[in-house]
C-alpha cells in the first residue's frame, strides 16, 4: 500500500506526475491510499463549524475523480486510510451547525467515495469523546465505546448510520466487460387487482411491492434508450447486479410476439442478501412464460422491447437492481 508525501490527496491531481508505482512481479497486489481532512480546520480540528460550501464539495469531487481516473479505472484499488470529520471541539458554541455540517460531510464523502470506487476508513481511535481537553487530539473522533462495542453517544450512532446509508445509496462505478445499458425510465406496472410495485431510485433501482393472487403480475419495466435497444437486438448475453430478499425473480425480455398474454421470455434467478452478479445467455438461458395460455411463440431477438423484473410467485418483494450490461 502506497501513500504520497504527507498522505496527500494531491498525488492523484497536481502531483500525479511525481508519483510512481513501483514494478511488482506479483500481480494485483498494489493499493494506493490517501487521507482526506479537507478543510483541515473543519474536519480535523473542529475549529470551524461550516463545511457545506460549493468550494469544499468541488474540492472533494475533483480529488476523488482524479483517483478514479489515475488508479481505480486502471485496476489499482484506492482507500482513504483516514478521514473525519471530528466532533466540534471543546464543547463550544454553534454545536447544532457543526453537527449538521458534520453529517453533510459524511453523506457527501462516503457517497462519492463509493461512486468513484474508493473505500473510505473513518479515523476511529476508540474510547469516549474527550470534549474537555484542548490537548486531546483524538478523543473527539471517537464513535465506539470499546468496552461494549456500542456507539458512545447518540451523535456517534447517527454518524455511523449516515455512513452506512451513504454507501448503500450510492451507485458503484460500472466495472467489467460489456456495454452499460442506458434506460430512459424504470416504470412500475400494477395489475388490476391488489398487486402493486413501486421503485425507490437511489442510484440503484430498489423495487418493492406485493404480488397477490394467482393472476398477479405486478412488475417493473426498464425502458432502454435507442442505442441500448439496438444493442439488445444483437447481444449474446447480458448481466446485472442484484441484492434481494432471498426469493426467486424473473428477468424478462418481451418481444412484439411475446406480448400476447404477456408470454415473455424470461430467466429465473435468486436474489440473495449479498451483492450478486447474474449473467444470462441469449437466447440459450431464456424460457418462455406461458402465463396466459396463448402457447409458445418464437423468440425473435430483433423485436425485443425492454427489460422487466418480477417476483416468481405471490408474496411481498424487495429487490435492488443495477449495472445492467450487454455483451
Amino acid at each position: 500500500m502506497y501513500y504520497g508525501y504527507n498522505t496527500s490527496y494531491r498525488i492523484a491531481g497536481a502531483d500525479y506526475s511525481l508519483f510512481k508505482l513501483p514494478t511488482d512481479t506479483a500481480a494485483n497486489r498494489q493499493i494506493v491510499g490517501f487521507h482526506y481532512y479537507y478543510p483541515y480546520q473543519f474536519s480535523h480540528d473542529g475549529l470551524i463549524h461550516t463545511w457545506d460550501t460549493s468550494d469544499n464539495r468541488n474540492h472533494l469531487l475533483n480529488a476523488f475523480a482524479a483517483f478514479k481516473t489515475n488508479f481505480t479505472d486502471k485496476g489499482i484499488p484506492v482507500i482513504i486510510g483516514e478521514n473525519g470529520p471530528i466532533r466540534y471541539r471543546y464543547n463550544n458554541a454553534n454545536t447544532a451547525t457543526a453537527q449538521t455540517n458534520r453529517l453533510l460531510f459524511i453523506d457527501f464523502l462516503y457517497g462519492k467515495a463509493r461512486e468513484n470506487g474508493i473505500v473510505p476508513f473513518y479515523w476511529e481511535p476508540g474510547g469516549q469523546p474527550a470534549y474537555l481537553s484542548e490537548s486531546d487530539d483524538y478523543g473527539d473522533f471517537s464513535l465506539i465505546n470499546r468496552n461494549n462495542g456500542q456507539p458512545n453517544s447518540t451523535e456517534s450512532r447517527t454518524v455511523i448510520e449516515r455512513m452506512i446509508a451513504a454507501i448503500n445509496n450510492a451507485t458503484p462505478p460500472i466495472t467489467g466487460e460489456g456495454t452499460a445499458a442506458v434506460f430512459t425510465s424504470w416504470s412500475p406496472f400494477n395489475d388490476a387487482g391488489s398487486s402493486i410495485t413501486h421503485t425507490t431510485p437511489s442510484g440503484r433501482q430498489r423495487i418493492q411491492g406485493t404480488i397477490a393472487g394467482a393472476e398477479g403480475y405486478a412488475s417493473i419495466t426498464a425502458t432502454p434508450d435507442t442505442a441500448t435497444l439496438n444493442q439488445m437486438k444483437t447481444m449474446t448475453s447480458f448481466s446485472f447486479m442484484v441484492i434481494g430478499d432471498g426469493k426467486q425473480y424473473d428477468v424478462m425480455i418481451p418481444t412484439t410476439e411475446s406480448n400476447v398474454s404477456y408470454n415473455h421470455y424470461r430467466y429465473t434467478f435468486t436474489a440473495s442478501a449479498a451483492e450478486t452478479k447474474i449473467t444470462v445467455n441469449v437466447p440459450a438461458n431464456l424460457t418462455q412464460a406461458d402465463w396466459g395460455g396463448a402457447g409458445v411463440v418464437a423468440f425473435i431477438q430483433n423485436n425485443v422491447q425492454n427489460f422487466q423484473f418480477q417476483l416468481s410467485g405471490t408474496d411481498t418483494f424487495d429487490l435492488t437492481v443495477w449495472d445492467i450490461r450487454l455483451h
